[in-house]
């Protein structure tokens, strides 16, 4: 797809989408009245995928398997609440550190059993992470060993220890019974985790034949399919069909007296308009669903027991520039991109309950920012304030003119910009049109270019562009920046390999620096580390964040449940990690209970 001169695009498409939202209302509220009748009290109605029967199984490692169930059945040792760093029990009660990091000692909880009876045991765990090997589960990157001292007792080994590797270690679910999954580990054990999964790079090369073996072991580990998953979760699958799972409690769980609850139904995802539809028609008690504010409105007008929360996932999306090409390679002509677009109407465009990004160019969100930089830091940037003026000062003083028309003109000739946006996500192409028509607006010719997602990714790799609406820090499940700074700056990191930064700027050896930000286990030089490459960021500019993406969470909050917590909880924050695993553990935990009968 390409658009060609886009001024007026933004204005154009607002008014297309008010139309056509219009009409999508109206059909909305039309299937409303084909949807089924509510469940009663006491039931939580959730949505998401799964493979149709007779295709689903109960497998989590073969593809197809579990599915939307799988935050209810599974459980993990214990949730992460990225903004405070503190982790919530679930299978796990406590865990120890080592002084040196290089042990993680974990206390099961006693009581615990999977849905088939057979009691669950430190093996269970050992089990999960062995076979999470042959998937390349990410935390083999650090691991070294997983061992059981006892049956309650799990002992994580780390050759590369990481407080990025004990997030992972913790909040993986468990979901591998020895007594199903057992046979599979012979194989692995004598080889090590870390060598099956590649070790993050550092492992040996594996021997041809016993690479064929591990094969095997895959070819039969996927070809197992039971009927229905086995967790050690508060709920067990009881049906599934086309349109929707049923989830009724595990009696046996330790925490069954706590769990008010006592059903769980899945409706299927399908898309965000049905779950629009479901929302209208009250059929939901939490979604997240990607909501323009005509609809949100509506489900808020027409539903009373519904509120809208709207938590950070924790990610930042903007414009990515290339400091290879022309004029962009000219650090001048970035910064004066900073200080001329109107980064809140972009957000307002794009992504309406979203936090507009503030001045300071750092790879996170205000929060994330004054939590893990030092103060010092933050306080000795100038920050990129909306200032078109002195924008047009600094290309004049980098060699750029008008013409008489108002077009920029550079050393090499007009200024004509190439914007990529990738086909179907919608908040990073209207990004892109609401930034190239105010591009247009200033002087600069802008073509967008919207691409198939293998295209965009390819041309960002090889870095043929000018400009591309792209994510910048995404700090996910942890919370942690250092992912963000990889982004950046380590190489191969996606936004250094697009945008083109060179491994050392002034003097530093920033892509080493970077790379070893994971192992760095003191508080004070991770904050010290971070905020040299946080500086370096908002100094080099290789991406303008224009706002901080929000979530639309709908919770009905006294139709069938009650008891959701308040958008401060720091519960929310981790969401990135999954809603669906938070819903559960409100459950599990009793946090969320029957709504009182009106």
């Amino acid at each position: 797809m390409r658009t060609a001169r886009p001024t007026l695009l933004p204005l154009r498409a607002g008014l297309l989408r008010v139309a056509g939202l219009a009409w999508l209302v109206g059909f909305l509220l039309l299937l409303v009245g084909c949807t089924s009748r509510p469940p009663p009290l006491g039931v939580f109605c959730g949505a998401g995928e799964w493979d149709i029967p007779p295709a689903y199984h109960g497998n989590p490692w073969a593809p197809g398997g579990v599915g939307a169930a799988a935050p209810y059945v599974y459980e993990p040792l214990f949730v992460h609440v990225a903004s405070t760093g503190q982790y919530l029990p679930r299978l796990g009660t406590s865990f120890t550190e080592g002084p040196d990091g290089r042990e993680l000692r974990v206390s099961l909880r006693p009581g615990s059993s999977w849905h088939d009876g057979t009691p669950l045991t430190s093996r269970d765990v050992q089990c999960t992470f062995y076979l999470g090997a042959l998937r390349g589960m990410p935390v083999w990157s650090y691991l070294d060993s997983v061992e059981c001292p006892d049956p309650a007792t799990v002992l994580f080994r780390f050759r590369r220890p990481s407080p990025l590797g004990r997030v992972d270690a913790l909040t993986e679910p468990i979901t591998s019974p020895v007594h199903l999954f057992g046979q599979h580990l012979p194989a692995i054990l004598e080889l090590g985790g870390a060598q099956v999964a590649g070790g993050g790079g550092d492992a040996q090369p594996l021997d041809p034949e016993l690479a064929a073996r591990l094969r095997g072991v895959r070819e039969v580990l996927f070809r197992f399919q039971p009927a229905r998953p086995v967790g050690t979760g508060p709920y067990r699958i009881g049906r599934v069909t086309s349109a929707e799972m049923s989830l009724e409690a595990f009696p046996q769980h330790p925490e069954t007296d706590r769990l008010a609850v006592r059903r769980v139904r899945l409706l299927r995802w399908g898309s965000n308009e049905v779950i629009w539809s479901y929302l209208l028609a009250g059929q939901l008690d939490a979604a997240a669903p990607a909501c323009p504010p005509d609809v949100a409105s509506e489900i808020l007008r027409r539903r009373p027991t519904v509120r809208m929360l709207t938590p950070s996932d924790l990610s930042d999306l903007g414009v990515l520039l290339n400091t290879r090409r022309p004029p962009f390679d000219d650090l001048r002509v970035r910064q004066a991109l900073a200080r001329l677009l109107d980064r809140d109407l972009v957000r307002r465009v794009a992504s309406p309950f979203s936090e507009t990004f503030g001045g300071l160019q750092v790879g996170m969100g205000r929060q994330i920012a004054r939590r893990w930089l030092p103060a010092e830091t933050l306080a000795s940037l100038e920050p990129y304030e909306l200032d078109p003026e002195r924008a047009s000062r600094e290309l004049e003083g980098a060699g750029f003119a008008r013409d008489s028309r108002g077009r920029w003109f550079g050393p090499e000739g007009p200024v004509r910009l190439e914007l990529l946006a990738p086909e179907g996500q919608s908040d990073l192409v209207l990004l892109a049109e609401t930034v190239a028509a105010q591009l247009e607006a200033f002087g600069m010719e802008t073509e967008i270019r919207v691409l198939k997602r293998d295209l965009y990714s390819a041309r960002l790799s090889d870095g043929d562009f000018d400009l591309a609406a792209s994510f910048g820090g995404q700090l996910g499940r942890y919370g942690d920046p250092t992912l963000a700074m990889e982004r950046f700056f380590m190489p191969g990191g996606q936004l250094q390999m697009a945008s083109g930064l060179p491994g050392v700027l002034d003097g530093l050896d920033v892509g080493a620096l970077s790379a070893g930000l994971r192992l760095v286990r003191d508080p004070l030089a991770k904050k010290e580390t971070l905020g040299r490459l946080a500086s370096l960021a908002h100094q080099e500019l290789p991406f303008l964040a224009c706002f901080e993406k929000r979530l639309t969470l709908f919770l009905n909050d006294g139709t069938r449940v009650q008891g959701w917590p308040a958008e401060e909880d720091p519960l929310w924050t981790a969401l990135p990690a999954g809603a669906e695993t938070i819903y559960a553990t409100m459950l599990a935990t009793g946090r969320v209970r029957p709504a009182e009968a009106r």
